[in-house]
């Protein structure tokens, strides 16, 4: 930590603000619908929304964000997100609920795409695995604690007040409560410096790369992205439904099942180095991707609470894993002008590829529960996890 610049740190001290936030909303905001009297129908098409107004906007990035700067990207879309999250949480007609899902849609992307260039601007080649890795574990814990509280402020709530712990009103408090810890972490990044110009001789890290060498390696690195978020998005929208209708869980267990996920892959986080260092980060990748199937299907096929959760820390783990290796070798090989754009294009939940295959994975997979129930669907992200690793490797 120490040897990571302070515009660094600043861009760190704030993700660990925006991921308690929005743990809220990935533990409790699908239970808040179902409340709400709408089915799975619905919370998938509006994931889809989401996922379709994220495309919009990181496919107007992928022409401008190299030409804005990136600290203002951060700064107008963590504070454009809070106030989307904190809508959602306050309006309940249909409306409403597709209204504020495309202002928090539209201005996400806005902060993810420039994060991890931002991040890249201030750090030097060798030390990048590192500070993602440091990045990653860093949202990892603080989700850890947003997750667990996340499914203790309903109780909480309830115990003050009187009123149903699973109703409307303790899932509102919860759910504004995160939205304003996600909007307080736009106050580390109105700190940051203005970003350097890189000089000619450093503006790519590889200057012998081809035009068409960095185009290939966009393609590949958007293709990869949309069939690993197709399957994603078949699995993570709907996972708390699944512990919830399916296997029966209580709402404050499935907030600490969601920290206790985080907090395995934190500690599997730190492993990430060192297996890059013995097998290198292709290879790294790989192995991991492939490793984590079938603890997708035995948690897909697990007939009791405790052997679904136990498939789901190791699905977790090696999950959270990839990340911080994938960001790292993507920086490496495209140029310092085309971060933003790449970001854009292929960037995990906020990039044009990868937004497309959310929102088309959320409206088919909301459909398809009610006809085939969650186990049969979730068996069918397994195919597009495989496909994309292998892709990744070729």
């Amino acid at each position: 930590m120490r040897g990571f610049s302070r515009p660094a740190k600043l861009v760190l001290l704030s993700c660990l603000l925006i991921s308690p936030g929005y743990s809220p909303f990935v533990v409790l905001f699908n239970l808040y619908l179902k409340r709400l009297g709408y089915s799975e129908v619905f919370i998938g098409d509006l994931a889809s929304v989401t996922a379709l107004a994220t495309l919009l906007t990181a496919l107007t990035m992928g022409f401008l964000g190299d030409r804005v700067p990136r600290r203002w990207l951060f700064r107008i879309g963590v504070a454009m997100s809070g106030l989307g999250l904190a809508a959602r949480s306050l309006l309940t007609g249909r409306a409403g609920l597709l209204a504020s899902t495309v202002v928090a849609g539209i201005s996400f992307p806005l902060w993810h795409v420039a994060y991890i260039p931002l991040l890249t601007g201030y750090s030097r080649e060798e030390e990048r695995t590192h500070l993602f890795s440091v990045v990653a574990a860093a949202w990892l814990a603080t989700g850890v604690l947003g997750s667990a509280l996340a499914g203790a402020l309903p109780g909480f709530y309830a115990a003050l007040t009187g009123v149903q712990p699973e109703g409307v009103s303790a899932y509102r408090f919860a759910l504004l409560a995160g939205a304003g810890c996600y909007g307080l972490g736009l106050l580390p990044v109105l700190f940051i410096p203005r970003e350097k110009k890189p000089q000619q001789d450093e503006s790519t890290e590889h200057p012998s790369a081809s035009a068409w060498a960095v185009s290939g390696h966009i393609v590949a690195f958007t293709a990869v992205a949309a069939l690993l978020a197709f399957g994603e998005g078949t699995i993570l929208p709907f996972l708390n439904l699944f512990f919830k209708e399916r296997l029966g869980a209580e709402v404050s267990t499935i907030g600490l099942t969601f920290a206790g996920a985080k907090m395995v892959a934190f500690a599997a986080t730190f492993l990430v180095p060192a297996l890059t260092q013995r097998w290198g980060q292709v290879r790294t990748v790989t192995g991991l991707r492939l490793a984590l199937l079938p603890f997708l299907a035995g948690m897909a096929l697990a007939p009791s609470f405790g052997l679904a959760v136990s498939f789901y820390y190791s699905w977790a783990a090696l999950w959270n894993m990839t990340f911080p290796v994938t960001r790292a070798f993507q920086m490496a090989l495209i140029p310092e002008n085309q971060r933003v754009r790449v970001t854009s294009l292929s960037g995990q939940t906020s990039g044009v590829a990868p937004s497309l295959a959310t929102a088309a994975a959320s409206a088919l997979t909301g459909r398809l529960i009610l006809r085939y129930g969650y186990s049969a669907v979730y068996l069918l992200a397994i195919p597009f996890l495989f496909v994309g690793t292998l892709v990744y490797h070729a």
